[in-house]
This record gives structure tokens, sequence and C-alpha cells, in this order.
């Protein structure tokens, strides 16, 4: 590759890395307010649930994803089934 292309790889990166960063902040409250308020809202959550999806190559994105399904699973931590 020429260093052209590896620039245009390195920008394109950190475009990646910045919206990733964007979506985490912009969700988190949205995530917050679901676990807080136990929503049982399913349109709500399954439509978090598919933001989240899109950026889950992101570490604190793919960690809101993972607490945000129990609520829609229906499952609380310590409860067998």
């Amino acid at each position: 590759m020429n260093d052209d292309t590896m620039q245009a790889i390195r920008i394109l990166a950190g475009s990646m890395r910045d919206l990733q960063q964007r979506a985490a902040r912009e969700l988190a409250p949205v995530v917050d307010d679901i676990l807080r308020s136990s929503s049982r809202d399913i349109r709500h959550i399954e439509h978090t649930l598919d933001c989240l999806l899109a950026f889950c190559g992101h570490g604190p994105v793919l960690e809101m994803y993972r607490e945000t399904l129990p609520p829609l699973l229906g499952h609380r931590p310590g409860c067998d089934g």
C-alpha cells in the first residue's frame, strides 16, 4: 500500500472511533433510563438494542447492549430461567 492509502485508512479508522464514542455518549442516558425505570416498552428497548448493535465493536457500547438485553427477555440478575 502506498502512503496515501495508509493515510486514508488512518483517517477512516479515526472517524469510526469518533463515531463509536459519540454513539456511546448519546446512548448511555437512554440505556440508563431503560434500566432505572424497569421499562417494559418492548419497541423502545428493541430500537435501542438495534442502535447499540450497530456499534457493538466498541467495548462500552457492547457492555450497554449486554445490560439492556435481559430486561427485553424478562430476566433479572439472580433469577433462574
